[in-house]
């Protein structure tokens, strides 16, 4: 809290710290900030911040919108700041970050499932997995010649890929 300047504010009550943006919503929070925070990335979300006033990310708490903007200071952008849902692949983040110029972290230590491959743009400078798992069930694969669950794009240089696990135990053949 205090790297994102939220120190004081949270030792004067106008900050909820959860663990996810399910529980935020639940929180019922009227704070002026909320942090996302799985332990490895934290988001300040902030009360009455919309898209419209630019935010990259939303959340909607007790009919109340917080949004996230992702700063220069941050170097990437944290998959835990976006509804996954029951699939990662349709995530807007990637294209987020691509359109920033930063990298993509996602949630540490959990676990994603990926029906399509999950294309990296050049402008993405890594993929940071945070020792999460894509569990990966494509279509269109065989035992031999599974599908991509990561695709870098064409032309791709320098982009990383660290701390990430692919299970393809659930892969159709």
């Amino acid at each position: 809290l205090e790297a994102q300047g939220l120190g004081q504010a949270y030792r004067d009550g106008q900050v909820t710290v959860v663990g996810s943006l399910s529980e935020a919503r639940s929180s019922k929070a009227s704070t002026t900030y909320i942090v996302v925070s799985d332990g490895v990335s934290h988001v300040a979300f902030t009360r009455g911040s919309t898209a419209q006033d630019g935010a990259h990310a939303t959340v909607e708490v007790d009919g109340t919108t917080y949004g996230v903007t992702f700063t220069d200071s941050t170097d990437a952008v944290p998959l835990i700041a976006y509804d996954v849902g029951d699939d990662a692949t349709r995530t807007s983040a990637i294209d987020q970050a691509a359109a920033l110029g930063k990298g993509v972290r996602l949630g540490a230590g959990q676990h994603y499932a990926t029906t399509g491959s999950l294309t990296i743009p050049d402008a993405v400078p890594f993929l940071d997995g945070a020792g999460a798992v894509l569990n990966a069930s494509i279509p269109g694969g065989t035992e031999d010649a599974p599908a991509n669950v990561l695709v870098l794009a064409t032309s791709s240089s320098g982009t990383t890929v660290t701390d990430l696990t692919l299970d393809l135990k659930n892969q159709e053949w």
